[in-house]
C-alpha cells in the first residue's frame, strides 16, 4: 500500500509546513532519524534528518524530499536498523544502554559524545545496529566452538555450500550440526559459493559457457540454500581483468533462476579510484549491486598493502556507486606473508603470524600508514637476502581503524573472516563500536 499516494506538494523542503511534513516526520521517526518535534514545520533538524536518509541510502544528500524519497519511505521494511532513544528524567546513559541492549561505549560513539558524558532528561540518542557475518575458515568442532563463544556478537555465518574449480561447480553438503547451532543462537545463514584455492584463469570462462550445465548447478545450489535456509553468497575473490562481464552474467542467471533466494555478492576493490567509470576496472560495480540484495566490498587492494588513507579514499569512491546501506566491509582477520618484492607468499592466520614472528625473534611493529602489524622475518640460514619474508598481521587497531570507516560511511556492516584464530582482544573493540543487527528480533 502506497501511503503518500493522496498527498501534495511532491517537493517539501526547508520552510514547507502542513499534513505532509508531519506524515514525513513521523515515518522519519520511525525509523530512527530524528526530526524534532512533529509538528509540521520543515524546519533544520528535519532538514538534517532527510540528509542522513539520503545518506544512508545512496541518495543525493540535497536536504529535499521529493519522489525518490517517497518511494524510500513508503516501503514497509527498510534495510536498516536504527531508532530514536529519549532519556527521561532520572535516566543515564547506562540505563538507556540497558534498556537497548548495548554498552555504552558503543553508545557514545554512535552517537560521538565524550566519555564523561552522562545524558540528561530530554535527550535523544540515536541507536543503530549493524549486519556483522562471520566466516570460518572451516567448519569442524573447533570451528563450532568458537562460534558458541562470538554468538552474541554475530548476525549471521557463513558456511560452504559450492566451489567453483576446473569450469564447473561442486556441490558441498555441510554438517547438518552447523545450521541448527546458527538457529539456536537465532543467527541468519549464508550459503558461500567460492572458487578454488588454484583457480586458473580460464574456469569463468569455461562455467559460464556451460550454460546449460550451470543452469542445473545453479538450481542445485538454489536447492541446497532453501533447504538450510539460507541465502546465497558468490565469493570469487579478485576478478580477473576481462573477467567482469562474466562475472555479471553468472550473478545474473543465479537472479533469474529464482528472484526470492537472498543474494550477496563480493565486488573486488577497484584498480580505478573512479569506480563509476567501470570500463576503467573492467567491473560493472552499479549493476551487480542492483541485482545483490547485500554486496561485500573486498576490504582490500588486491597488491602490496596499501595506507590507509588510500583505502578510505576507494572506498567512497565505492560507496557512490554501491548502495552504503547495502554495503558490507570485509575485514580480513588474518595475515599476508610477502616478500620483499610485496608478492604475495602465502595467507595465514592471526596466531600463527605471531607465532612465526616470536620464534623468529621479531617482535611485530604497528605500521602507522597502513595500519597493520609488520614484522620482517629473517631469510633462513643459507638462503639469500632476498628470501626476507615480510608479515603484514591484522591486530584489533588494525581491525578498529576499518569499523570505524565502515561506521562513519553509513555501511550496512561488516564482514568479518577466519574466525577461530583471530586477536580475540578485537571482540572487546567491537562492543564498543557497533551492535549486531539481528533480522529476526
Amino acid at each position: 500500500m502506497r501511503l503518500w499516494r493522496g498527498f501534495r506538494p511532491r517537493y517539501l523542503r526547508l520552510g514547507s509546513q502542513g499534513d505532509e511534513v508531519r506524515w514525513l516526520q513521523r515515518r522519519l521517526l520511525d525509523l530512527g532519524y530524528d526530526p524534532g518535534d512533529v509538528d509540521g514545520y520543515f524546519g533544520h533538524r528535519t532538514h538534517a534528518a532527510v540528509l542522513n536518509l539520503q545518506r544512508d541510502f545512496g541518495q543525493k544528500p540535497d536536504g529535499i524530499a521529493g519522489p525518490r524519497l517517497y518511494d524510500l519511505l513508503n516501503q514497509e521494511i527498510l534495510p536498516v536498523r536504527q531508532c530514536v532513544y529519549v532519556l527521561a528524567p532520572g535516566e543515564t546513559l547506562t540505563d538507556a544502554a540497558r534498556s537497548l541492549g548495548t554498552s555504552v561505549e558503543a553508545l557514545r560513539y554512535m552517537n560521538r559524545l565524550p566519555s564523561h558524558h552522562r545524558g540528561f532528561a530530554g535527550q535523544r540518542l540515536i541507536f543503530r545496529s549493524h549486519y556483522i557475518v562471520g566466516a570460518f575458515s572451516g567448519f569442524e568442532h573447533s570451528a563450532l566452538y568458537a562460534l558458541r563463544k562470538v554468538a552474541a556478537m554475530l548476525s549471521a555465518v557463513v558456511i560452504p555450500v559450492g566451489m567453483i574449480s576446473d569450469g564447473q561447480v561442486e556441490i558441498l553438503r555441510p554438517n547438518g550440526k552447523i545450521p541448527e547451532t546458527v538457529r539456536h543462537y537465532g543467527l541468519e545463514l549464508w550459503g558461500v559459493v567460492s572458487a578454488a584455492e588454484r583457480m586458473k584463469p580460464t574456469d569463468l570462462d569455461l562455467l559460464v559457457r556451460k550454460r546449460r550445465y550451470l543452469r542445473q548447478w545453479i538450481q542445485a545450489l538454489i536447492d541446497q540454500s532453501k533447504e538450510l535456509d539460507a541465502g546465497l553468497w558468490l565469493d570469487l575473490g579478485s576478478i580477473r581483468w576481462g573477467d567482469g562481464l562474466r562475472l555479471e552474467r553468472l550473478a545474473r542467471m543465479i537472479k533469474e533462476a529464482d528472484a526470492s533466494v537472498r543474494f550477496m555478492v563480493t565486488l573486488p576493490m577497484p584498480r580505478s579510484q573512479a569506480p563509476k567509470y567501470w570500463w576503467l576496472s573492467d567491473v560493472n560495480y552499479a549493476r551487480l549491486a542492483l541485482l545483490a540484495d547485500k554486496v561485500v566490498i573486498a576490504g582490500h587492494w588486491p597488491g602490496p598493502p596499501e595506507d590507509l588513507a588510500a583505502f578510505n579514499k576507494r572506498l567512497r569512491g565505492m560507496l557512490h556507486v554501491v548502495p552504503p546501506w547495502k554495503g558490507l566491509l570485509g575485514i580480513n582477520l588474518g595475515a599476508e606473508v610477502r616478500d620483499v618484492r610485496h608478492r604475495l607468499l602465502a595467507e595465514t592466520s592471526y596466531r600463527q603470524a605471531i607465532s612465526a614472528a616470536y620464534l623468529a625473534g621479531v617482535r611485530p611493529r604497528w605500521d602507522d600508514e597502513r595500519s597493520l602489524l609488520r614484522a620482517a622475518l629473517p631469510p633462513k640460514e643459507g638462503d639469500d637476502e632476498s628470501d626476507e619474508r615480510v608479515l603484514w598481521i591484522a591486530g584489533q587497531e588494525a581491525v578498529k581503524r576499518r569499523v570505524h570507516a565502515a561506521v562513519r560511511l553509513h555501511m550496512a556492516g561488516v564482514l568479518i573472516w577466519p574466525l577461530g584464530e583471530e586477536d580475540t582482544r578485537l571482540w572487546d573493540v567491537l562492543r564498543k563500536r557497533i551492535q549486531p543487527q539481528r533480522m529476526n528480533a
